[in-house]
């Protein structure tokens, strides 16, 4: 009974060091979102909590046309229209549909996990409080990394879910550590090796540990993997194949993975809505949040103002900075607290191109003063105001998105905080079964935590601007 007793004693221990010193600086952090870029400028919303079937939202972008003028100042005054009375209905549900028009949950769940052996619990029981206070920090460290990286990965993604394509063929992963090697071989099991290149995504999302599922080009033959290694330099992963996907192999031909599609998890096509489904374009019968079509007349001020629709890409300038300027400020008649959010190779394009504008100073005596030009990450522009350069690594190349921060919401389920999940003997921890006897426990203990549900709200989508079809 001394290691079982051991074992209860010493997860006890640490679910007492976790809740007592880390946790409420966890739940802290997590709440205040450090880490991420993005995470930093979509605030927890501070008034506004979900309950029951969600939460209904008035939107303020309409106007009522309350305001008429007359030279008969006896006449009959006007009869305005509704007050702002659209509603957007931002929905919770349980149990709904993973995707698409099925989808009856706006929020999304992130969860995160931390495994400990048998070994490593009465390795740390003999060690003593050290020993514990350095895994509780571990774990605390791990489930704040991960659910602040899958936030913002999710954020940035679109409603397809897509967070990259793989370029080029697959080619055999144990040879090199970077995009070279003999060719690659069909697998037939899982725990097969390959490498590939990706684009059209970041490569900072792929951290080894971190599971994926990748589709051929055609969508099919979806396989689960893990990343294993990341060359940040020429933009290879080399990864192996987990079961759990339609297959548990790469088992096309090398070619066929080409422009495949890779999503994050275990799933294809999950997403969150964030600013990547708000800022980008709509396609006619979209299901938006609320079930809504943005496309629909009625709806259309819930999308974005954009630039360069339809046009060639090209590289970003200082004119496009400009144009996107001009057209926000038509809905903008007043400094805002404006963000310039990109990746971070858009990000280092623009301030190249605009970094050496004159600084300028007008007014009598100097009593006044218009500036313009870079004021360290800030750049001052004469319809903008002071707008602040940020950039993610996580974003997607292309992103050049203009956010006024004071827009943006995080909206959470319940009381919007971080959970664990309950586990075995009044702990937080649970035994897990043997991969490969479900009716027997193995030697590995887990914990959880969660995020419930969580989506992100624009209030004003049209003072947001977003720069489409320009790269770095």
């Amino acid at each position: 009974m001394a290691v079982s007793d051991n074992a209860f004693t010493t997860l006890s221990d640490l679910d007492s060091v976790i809740f007592e010193t880390y946790f409420p600086a966890y739940i802290d952090a997590v709440e205040r979102h450090t880490g991420s870029v993005i995470n930093r400028i979509v605030r927890p919303s501070k008034t506004r909590r979900v309950g029951g079937d969600g939460i209904r939202i008035k939107m303020g972008t309409r106007r009522f046309g309350g305001a008429r003028a007359s030279a008969d100042v006896l006449s009959n005054l006007p009869s305005p229209g509704e007050l702002d009375g659209q509603e957007l209905h931002v929905r919770f549900a349980e149990g709904s549909a993973e995707t698409g028009a099925n989808r009856t949950n706006d929020f999304t769940r992130i969860a995160a996990r931390a495994r400990i052996s048998i070994n490593e619990i009465n390795k740390i029981h003999r060690k003593g409080t050290d020993a514990i206070v350095d895994v509780a920090e571990r774990i605390v460290m791990q489930m704040t990394e991960e659910i602040d990286d899958a936030s913002a990965i999710y954020r940035m993604l679109g409603t397809d879910g897509v967070v990259a394509l793989v370029n080029g063929n697959l080619i055999n992963g144990a040879d090199t550590h970077y995009y070279t090697g003999s060719s690659y071989t069909a697998g037939s099991a899982a725990g097969q090796d390959v490498r590939f290149k990706v684009d059209n995504g970041s490569i900072a999302a792929f951290q080894p540990g971190r599971d994926f599922v990748v589709t051929t080009s055609a969508g099919a033959n979806a396989v689960r993997f893990r990343v294993q290694s990341v060359n940040y330099a020429d933009k290879s992963i080399r990864v192996t194949s987990l079961s759990g996907g339609d297959v548990d192999h790469f088992g096309a031909s090398a070619s066929a993975y080409d422009n495949g599609t890779i999503f994050f998890g275990d799933t294809a096509d999950v997403f969150m809505y964030g600013p990547g489904a708000w800022l980008g374009r709509p396609s006619a019968g979209e299901t938006f949040i609320g079930g809504v079509d943005r496309t629909d007349a009625g709806w259309q001020h819930l999308i974005p103002v954009a630039t360069n629709e339809g046009q060639s890409s090209t590289t970003i300038s200082a004119s496009d900075f400009d144009t996107a300027a001009l057209a926000a400020h038509f809905r903008n008649n007043s400094n805002l607290n404006m963000v310039f959010f990109s990746d971070i190779e858009m990000h280092q394009t623009i301030r190249n191109e605009i970094g050496n504008d004159a600084l300028v100073q007008m007014g009598p005596k100097g009593n006044r003063d218009f500036v313009f030009g870079t004021k360290s990450v800030g750049y001052v522009h004469p319809q903008f105001g002071e707008v602040r350069f940020e950039s993610d690594a996580l974003a997607k190349p292309g992103t050049a998105w203009f956010m006024v921060a004071e827009d943006w919401e995080a909206l959470y389920v319940g009381d919007g905080k971080v959970s664990f999940l309950p586990g075995d003997n009044g702990t937080n921890w649970y035994r897990m079964n043997e991969a490969d006897d479900s009716a027997s426990r193995g030697l590995f203990f887990q914990t959880e935590s969660w995020v419930e549900g969580l989506c992100d709200v624009c209030l004003m989508p049209e003072r947001q601007v977003t720069i489409l079809n320009r790269t770095a």
